[in-house]
């Protein structure tokens, strides 16, 4: 699968070849993403833009019918040292979760009628809808959404990463926020996992001009406490409580792959404890079977 790291150069000479596993375990989360054991089913739609160093410094995206994105994977000089954090470094990966979750909400895309729809009340997508991605790294799902579906999409991360984020957007949907008259938008912010980090977060978006809150809340891959500590996931559910308390409505939608120890079946305890609905989502495409995803909605 598509790894992507950090590069501390922006040499202008660049190449392009196609992506493969890395082998760093400094950071890695268990090594189940590097394994070379089987084909990477995501190779033709990622592929890795490298200085002449060899040093990554972005990700061309060529999601099936639909324009190549070019993603920057390069932080500020100022951002280096945190990524040996590891959350930081994390941020600058597209993971197989990613992925996955992205394929099931097009699924909903209200243009298409994809034979695989689930039967399920999961809202349709369409242009009004506005989706909130949780801890969204290089945003490639949230991009790619907004490309697709036309819908608003609101991009969070700790600060470190917002200009990094802010910087993709303007490199592949300049035109588009030049365009006073789009009706949907596509923006980036900072957002504390906390209640009082969501109500600063819908006073700043551009899309709410009601109380409404968002359709749907995306987080993958957010849940790992070897590598994020138990306290990041509470403060995901604290989170996801004020936006649930905000819309009960809202579809709280988690991806992620299981891994030793990820600490996953204690998130859902506490999930459930925020909402009234928690289930887990039947895929109806092949996937790697360490993906999970789940659904919550109905604020308890």
């Amino acid at each position: 699968f598509v790894l992507l790291t950090m590069a501390n150069e922006t040499d202008p000479e660049q190449t392009r070849e196609e992506a493969s596993p890395q082998e760093d375990s400094t950071n890695d989360k268990d090594g189940d993403l590097h394994d070379d054991d089987d084909d990477d089913e995501y190779e033709e739609w990622f592929e890795s833009i490298r200085s002449q160093t060899g040093l990554e410094i972005g990700v061309l995206v060529k999601w099936p019918n639909v324009r190549e994105l070019t993603i920057s994977t390069t932080l500020e000089a100022a951002e280096i040292a945190p990524m040996f954090h590891g959350t930081q470094w994390a941020g600058t990966r597209v993971w197989r979760a990613a992925v996955v979750a992205l394929q099931y909400l097009l699924l909903f895309d209200q243009e298409q009628q994809d034979p695989m729809r689930p039967t399920t009340d999961m809202p349709t997508i369409r242009p009004e809808s506005c989706i909130l991605e949780l801890g969204c790294g290089l945003g490639v799902p949230g991009m790619l959404l907004h490309e697709i579906t036309k819908c608003s999409v609101v991009l969070t991360d700790m600060d470190s990463l917002v200009a990094q984020l802010r910087q993709n957007l303007e490199t592949n949907f300049k035109k588009e926020s030049s365009a006073e008259s789009s009706t949907s938008k596509i923006e980036a912010h900072a957002l504390d996992w906390s209640k009082e980090g969501v109500e600063t977060l819908l006073e700043n978006c551009q899309h709410n001009e009601s109380d409404g809150g968002f359709d749907i809340v995306l987080n993958c891959d957010c849940v790992y406490e070897p590598l994020y500590g138990k306290e990041a996931w509470q403060s995901l559910i604290a989170c996801q409580q004020a936006l649930l308390q905000r819309n009960p409505k809202t579809q709280l939608i988690t991806s992620l792959e299981r891994r030793k120890a990820d600490g996953v079946e204690h998130y859902l305890e506490a999930l459930r404890d925020i909402a009234q609905h928690v289930e887990r989502i039947e895929i109806p495409f092949p996937h790697s079977p360490q993906v999970e995803m789940y659904r919550a909605y109905g604020f308890k």
